[in-house]
C-alpha cells in the first residue's frame, strides 16, 4: 500500500508579486510558532497561497509532520483544499491519518518512517526556522481567509538518549496539534 508523502523536494508556486505581508504569528505547544509570510490568490480565484514560517523557541528538538487535509475558508463560504505542500514532510489519509501516517495505534509497512519526520532544533533567533508553503485548490470570492492544518508533534529534550528509544514508542509519543490562524486579508494577483 502506498501513501502520498511530499516533503521538501515538492514543488509550490507562492503569488510573491501580489501576495500580502501579514507577520501574524500563533504560539504553539513547547515554543512552536507559525508566522504567516504571505497569502494570495490567484485571478480566477480558484487557488490560494499560504508561506509561513515555523520556529521552535522552545528548548527541546520538535519532530513534525502535517496530515490530513490542509485548508482555508473565506468570507463568502469559499473552501480552498486539496493541497500542494512544501518545506515540512505531509501525509495525507484523511481519517485514517493517525494509523497510516505515524503509525498510532501500531506503526504498519506503510508508515512513514521516522527518519522522515521534519526536525527543527531549538533556536530563539526570530528569523530561524522552516518555511512551509501551500497551494489550495476551490473557489471562493472573499476578502478574508483563514487557515488551519493538522501538525503531529513529538518534543526531545535530550536527542542522544533518545537515540537508545525504541522506534515503536518514539510513534507513540506523538501528539496532534491544531494550527489556526486567524481571518487574514487576501491579494488577488495582478
Amino acid at each position: 500500500m502506498s501513501f502520498k508523502l511530499l516533503g521538501m523536494l515538492v514543488g509550490c508556486s507562492v503569488l510573491q508579486p501580489s501576495a500580502v505581508a501579514q507577520d501574524i504569528t500563533v504560539k504553539l505547544n513547547g515554543g512552536l510558532e507559525a508566522t504567516v509570510l504571505q497569502i494570495g490568490r490567484t485571478r480566477d480565484h480558484r487557488n490560494v497561497t499560504l508561506s509561513l514560517r515555523i520556529s521552535n523557541k522552545g528548548s527541546s528538538t520538535a519532530y513534525l509532520i502535517l496530515v490530513d487535509n490542509p485548508m482555508a475558508t473565506d468570507n463568502t463560504g469559499g473552501i480552498f483544499k486539496d493541497p500542494v505542500v512544501s518545506g515540512i514532510t505531509y501525509c495525507h489519509y484523511g481519517v485514517w491519518a493517525a494509523s497510516y501516517c505515524i503509525g498510532i495505534p501500531e506503526k504498519h509497512d506503510w508508515t512513514v518512517p521516522i527518519q522522515s519526520f521534519t526536525e527543527i532544533d531549538p533556536n530563539p533567533d526570530p528569523n530561524a526556522g522552516i518555511t512551509v508553503n501551500f497551494r489550495l485548490t476551490g473557489q471562493g470570492d472573499g476578502t478574508v481567509a483563514s487557515f488551519s492544518a493538522h501538525l503531529y508533534v513529538r518534543f526531545v529534550s535530550d536527542t542522544l538518549k533518545d537515540a537508545a528509544v525504541p522506534e515503536a514508542a518514539k510513534y507513540k509519543e506523538f501528539r496532534m496539534m491544531t494550527l489556526s490562524f486567524p481571518p487574514m486579508h487576501v491579494k488577488d494577483a495582478q
